[in-house]
């Protein structure tokens, strides 16, 4: 019934995770070089969060991660 939302938040996580496997490296690599980052890696560190966003609010608009809060944690926070 709802197959195709975790499919479609599992496949975004999968993606934001294969980027940052990519991404996080090559900015260290590319900061102690350069001191700047290129245009193609500001591009990839969007697309990663991007991909990142996308299955967060997936999640929360379908309740599919439900974090239970009780009265004090709600109260305090």
């Amino acid at each position: 019934m709802m197959m195709w939302l975790f499919t479609a938040v599992g496949a975004s996580l999968g993606i934001w995770m294969a980027l940052a496997i990519y991404v996080f490296p090559e900015i260290r690599k590319t900061y102690q070089e350069k001191g700047t980052f290129t245009d193609r890696l500001l591009n990839l560190w969007y697309t990663m969060w991007a991909f990142h966003h996308i299955a967060v609010a997936l999640a929360s608009w379908f309740a599919v991660w439900l974090i239970p809060v009780n009265k004090t944690v709600a109260v305090a926070g």
